[in-house]
C-alpha cells in the first residue's frame, strides 16, 4: 500500500510507512518512502501531519483500538481522511466444510487470547462515527480461497505457525490441523476466506 501511494502521489517522499518493527519495510526506503519505527498506541506525530492515514490489519490486533481511532485524529489535516481496513472472520463461520470451518475458528479463538478481535470490523463504520469523523462510509469483500493458491498457502502457514498454541489451548488436535492444511493444498477445494472490511471518514471538526 505504501508503494502504491508513492506511485499515485508521484513523490515517494510524501509517504510515511510505519511499524513497531520496521525491518521488513526497509526496501521501501530505496524507493524514497520514509520508514519509521512507530507505536501508534504511545508514539505521536505533529498535528496536521497527513492528508491520509491508512491502517490495514493493524487495529484488529490492538486492545486499545478505540483509543487509537481517537488519538490519530489530530495527525490529520483539517479535511484529512482516516481509512481502516481490518480482517473479519464472519465469512468462514458459515462454511459447510467442517475441517476448514473448525480450523479457521481455532485461528480466531487462539488470537483472541492475545487481544485480537476479528468481530470488531463487523461494527464498521461505528468506531469512526463514535469519535466524530465526518462523511463516513464502509465496504466489505469476502475473497474466495482455492486450495493450492498463494492465499490458501498463507492460511495454511498461519495454522502451522499457530499449531502449538492451538493444540495447547485444546481448540484442535494436531491431526485436525494436518487435515486442514491438506485441504488448503488441494486445488479442488474452494470456499470463502476471511473477509476484509474498510471504513473511512474525514477528521472530526
Amino acid at each position: 500500500m505504501a508503494r502504491w501511494l508513492a506511485d499515485e502521489t508521484g513523490d515517494p517522499a510524501l509517504v510515511v510507512a510505519t511499524d513497531i518493527d520496521a525491518r521488513l519495510l526497509s526496501p521501501l526506503e530505496r524507493d524514497g518512502v520514509r520508514v519509521l519505527e512507530h507505536n501508534v498506541v504511545v508514539d505521536d506525530f505533529p498535528p496536521a501531519s497527513f492528508d491520509l492515514i491508512h491502517a490495514r490489519t493493524v487495529l484488529e490486533h490492538i486492545a486499545a483500538r478505540e483509543d487509537v481511532v481517537e488519538r490519530v485524529a489530530p495527525w490529520l489535516a483539517p479535511d484529512g481522511v482516516l481509512v481502516l481496513v481490518d480482517c473479519a472472520s464472519f465469512p468462514v463461520f458459515g462454511s459447510h466444510n467442517d475441517v476448514y470451518r473448525d480450523a479457521m475458528s481455532a485461528w480466531v479463538e487462539v488470537l483472541a487470547m492475545t487481544g485480537s478481535d476479528y468481530d470488531w470490523p463487523r461494527t464498521f463504520p461505528g468506531p469512526l462515527q463514535r469519535h466524530g469523523y465526518r462523511n463516513v462510509g464502509a465496504c466489505a469483500i469476502a475473497p474466495m480461497v482455492q486450495g493450492g493458491t498463494p492465499m490458501a498457502r498463507f492460511w495454511s502457514l498461519t495454522l502451522e505457525t499457530l499449531r502449538v498454541r492451538i493444540v495447547e489451548a485444546g481448540l484442535l488436535t494436531t491431526e485436525a490441523i494436518d487435515d486442514a492444511r491438506t485441504l488448503l493444498a488441494d486445488p479442488e477445494f474452494w470456499d470463502l476466506g476471511p473477509g476484509f472490511v474498510a471504513a473511512w471518514g474525514q477528521r472530526p471538526i
